[in-house]
């Protein structure tokens, strides 16, 4: 191995570390990704201090690991074989996040190495002028090399966290080749997403799109005459547009011009919803401010996204498994990064009072941090702990309460994880097996 391969490697293990936010092997420590700079990288270990890897350390144990292969077995290996001694730990959590076989093949495949490398720069690309009103793989630009796996490994979480873009493309892809169904019928399937359009002779114009634990409920009041139903936002739409027309002519409106397309998700409908929304043009959707329009970037098998729905629940016990596994940090010295997450809540006594999810977790714990009128936790903690009253109107408790609550949350534990896909469903799976006394929604 030369140099520049092994500097490859280690840039490919670090883009790894910066997309999930942490490394971490089962029942090992674990160390949140801080920052990168020219030479190093930046680590936040369990008890709340940084530690400092060198890049030409990482570099040291991936030598090593090709010298003798028990490296990747346990940190003291590393450390008798690499003479790596203050820095071990996070040096082989972080040369862990690549199986043997990955490894191995980017040593020697260097076709392979040179897609895994230009991963991180098809990232994050923002579509110019108008989106397209159909999302096509033209749009993507994928490679039409295919990654080296198997479907056993796509079955893992992590995997499957990696390659998210790529299968929510397809999952979009099932979703626009479905059937269209028009107005007023309703389909008997649970969990989804939706997608209404406009017919306008041959053409097809995507209006909106949205997600549902029970589909069948969702469709039917958006049928309806009610506040938020799809008819009220086409006729808020034509108002903007200066065309006056009742709640009724909105309704006829709707059934002689919109029709609608379902897909059955067990697993990231949010994120298709979130993915559809970042990348077509639906003008009665409100866009995320922190879902950034992106690109997939490499090419999966098409069966994986039907594999993934298939093996949902053994998808959701691996990533219970995960979050669980994590060792609790307190409250001041969680930072997580502004991506996407699950965290979970404990009290003193190491008791799940409380399971949460966020398209950006960093935010939503600044929120639990201050006042009460953007947070569902506090809400729950002044009612349901203390038994204040809320005011409805304000959306608040009084001052002194407030004080009381944020005591409170700031000597909880945490943990959490970041997710790329299926955070609302581990959410979910979070909350029925543990039954935390806090959460309101899908805890019955």
């Amino acid at each position: 191995m030369n140099d520049t391969q092994i500097q490859k490697i280690r840039k490919i293990l670090l883009d790894r570390l910066h997309e999930r936010g942490l490394c971490q092997v089962n029942g090992y420590k674990r160390f949140e990704f801080k920052r990168i700079t020219k030479s190093s990288v930046v680590l936040l270990r369990e008890k709340g201090t940084l530690v400092t890897i060198r890049f030409a350390d990482i570099e040291k144990a991936i030598q090593a690991y090709f010298k003798n292969s028990e490296v990747y077995q346990t940190p003291s290996n590393l450390r008798k074989i690499a003479k790596i001694n203050y820095t071990t730990s996070p040096i082989w959590s972080i040369l862990r996040l690549a199986d043997e076989h990955e490894i191995n093949s980017w040593a020697t495949d260097p076709t392979n190495r040179k897609q895994m490398k230009n991963s991180k720069r098809s990232k994050n690309i923002k579509i110019g002028g108008k989106e397209p009103k159909r999302f096509c793989s033209n749009n993507l630009k994928i490679p039409s090399k295919q990654p080296h796996t198997t479907l056993a490994q796509s079955l893992s979480w992590y995997f499957l966290q990696d390659w998210a873009l790529p299968i929510l493309h397809q999952g979009l892809q099932c979703l626009q080749k479905s059937s269209f169904i028009e107005w007023q019928e309703t389909p008997n399937i649970g969990h989804g997403v939706y997608l209404f359009s406009d017919k306008e002779g041959v053409k097809i114009k995507s209006l909106y799109i949205g997600e549902s634990l029970v589909m069948m409920d969702r469709l039917i009041q958006h049928m309806s005459l009610s506040k938020n139903s799809f008819c009220m936002k086409v006729r808020d739409l034509l108002k903007k547009e200066s065309i006056q027309v009742s709640r009724e002519q909105a309704w006829q409106l709707c059934k002689e011009n919109v029709v609608y397309q379902v897909l059955e998700v067990n697993f990231g409908r949010k994120e298709l919803e979130e993915f559809a929304i970042s990348n077509l043009k639906l003008p009665l959707n409100k866009k995320h401010s922190n879902v950034s329009v992106v690109l997939a970037n490499s090419n999966a098998p098409k069966e994986y996204f039907n594999f993934m729905q298939e093996n949902a629940l053994s998808i959701l016990q691996e990533g219970y498994k995960i979050i669980m596994s994590n060792n609790s940090l307190t409250w001041r010295a969680t930072n997580p990064q502004p991506s996407p997450g699950v965290y979970v809540l404990s009290d003193k006594n190491e008791t799940i009072i409380y399971v949460g999810e966020s398209a950006n977790l960093n935010k939503r714990f600044k929120q639990h941090s201050k006042t009460t009128r953007s947070s569902a936790l506090r809400r729950s903690v002044g009612r349901k702990h203390f038994s204040f009253e809320y005011d409805k109107i304000n959306k608040c408790f009084e001052p002194n309460e407030e004080e009381k609550i944020t005591f409170y949350i700031e000597g909880l534990k945490v943990r959490n994880i970041p997710v790329r896909i299926g955070r609302l469903e581990l959410e979910e799976f979070l909350i029925h097996s543990e039954s935390p006394k806090l959460n309101t929604k899908h805890n019955s």
